[in-house]
This record gives structure tokens, C-alpha cells and sequence, in this order.
């Protein structure tokens, strides 16, 4: 299965940004790299090492490269009339479920990567008399599981999408309305009764239960029902007849 996984991998590495995008596809990862190793840390200032800037930036920079390729996987194939093609293969149903996934995070993770170390360089560059701008070893580790655990959510999330849609534009549209589900979250917990919030504010206020560990704990559980349903969802006949 694992050299299954990496043949589909390798395919999907090999056409992003070539297929379906031309040369605009191609400028995306490098408008991408300037925006979030460039922008970001630069309006940032001496606060993009702090934990909660890190912390921010774990959630932002997988979305900004997930994004723009996710909704292709599986609808950008069925308008390219090679769907077909690929479930012909003798590969198995997972193999080519995890390997679009794979592919995908990977990708995000590298350039969320690289984008990180260019925030470091220009922000030690642009501030020059508070050098050297570090973040500690273990902000830095907990920003990279952050990024692996969101880009997994939002690949996860865009491959069910994808996979029910007709078109790339189509998936696109319904991704969108997705990402507006985590903007109501504040208002969900502001209505929970208060014998229900009040424990988790107290674990809060005691430090037991940090924003960070919640956030991380929050997003294990969620890509591990999103892969659940996306394993479940994946039926090589459907998509061969829709």
C-alpha cells in the first residue's frame, strides 16, 4: 500500500501547477511564498516570534497554500477527462485517496516551511536592533505539527468536496461556504449555558488546558473523523458513473 500511496504522490506532485493553471498555477506557490515570508512577518514586526503569532501563523499558511489546488483533485480530473484514467489502474481505492492527501500536505507543508524561515530572515532583517529574533525550539516544533494537523483538515475536507463535484469552480464555491463555518464557532460557545463553559474557562485560567493544546487536540479529533468519512465516502463505481 505505502508504494501505492507513493506512485499516486508522485503523479499529483508532478502535474500541480501544471495541469489546469499554466503559468498562473505555477506563480501561485511564489506569490504565496512572498505573502506569508514577505507580508506577514513584515506587518508583524518583532511579535511574529511570540507563541501566539506562531500559533496564528500554524493555521494561516497551510490554508494559503492548500487552497488554490485543493478543490482540482478530484473534480479538476473529471473535467480533464482523466478520472477515468486513474481509477482504470489497478491501484487500490485508498492508495489513490491518501496520495492525492499526501501530496497535497506535503506540498502545503514545504512551502509553510519555507515560508516560516523567510518570515525569520525578514523580520531579523527589518529589525535590525532587536536581533536575533527567535522563537524558543518547542514554538517552533508545535507550529509544524500545527501546520501537518490543519493541512491534513483542509486537504481532507476539499478531497469530499471534490469528490461530489461536477466542476473545479463548483468545488471551489462549496469549499468557500465551508470555511465560513469557523467564524460561527465564537458564537457557539458564547451560546453554550454556562455550567457547560465554565469548566473549560477554568481550565483556561489554571493553565491546564492552553489555547494551543486545545486547538491541537481539536484538530486530531476532526481530521481523524474527516479522514473516517472521506475513506467511507470514496467508491471507485460511483465515481466511474457519475
Amino acid at each position: 500500500m505505502i508504494r501505492e500511496i507513493g506512485v499516486v504522490m508522485r503523479k499529483e506532485l508532478k502535474e500541480m501547477g501544471v495541469e489546469g493553471g499554466g503559468r498562473r498555477a505555477r506563480l501561485t506557490p511564489l506569490v504565496g511564498l512572498l505573502v506569508a515570508g514577505g507580508l506577514f512577518p513584515f506587518n508583524f514586526g518583532v511579535r511574529y516570534v511570540l507563541p501566539e503569532t506562531m500559533l496564528l501563523m500554524g493555521m494561516l499558511l497551510p490554508a494559503l497554500f492548500v487552497l488554490p489546488i485543493v478543490a482540482d483533485t478530484f473534480a479538476g480530473e473529471r473535467e480533464r477527462h482523466t478520472l477515468e484514467t486513474l481509477l482504470a489502474t489497478r491501484l487500490p481505492d485508498r492508495a489513490i485517496l491518501f496520495g492525492k492527501l499526501g501530496a497535497i500536505v506535503f506540498y502545503a507543508f514545504v512551502l509553510s516551511v519555507a515560508s516560516l524561515l523567510l518570515g525569520v530572515i525578514t523580520v531579523n532583517v527589518a529589525h535590525p536592533e532587536a536581533r536575533p529574533l527567535l522563537a524558543p525550539a518547542a514554538i517552533y516544533a508545535r507550529t509544524l505539527i500545527e501546520i501537518v494537523l490543519v493541512a491534513t483538515l483542509m486537504t481532507g475536507i476539499g478531497l469530499l468536496i471534490s469528490l461530489g463535484a461536477s466542476t473545479v469552480r463548483q468545488a471551489q464555491q462549496r469549499f468557500s461556504m465551508v470555511l465560513l463555518v469557523p467564524m460561527l464557532i465564537p458564537a457557539v460557545i458564547g451560546g453554550l449555558p454556562a455550567r457547560l463553559r465554565e469548566p473549560i474557562r477554568e481550565m483556561l485560567a489554571s493553565g491546564r488546558l492552553t489555547p494551543a493544546r486545545l486547538l491541537l487536540g481539536a484538530l486530531v479529533v476532526l481530521n481523524v473523523v474527516i479522514l473516517g468519512i472521506a475513506m467511507q465516502r470514496f467508491q471507485r463505481s460511483r465515481l466511474i458513473t457519475a
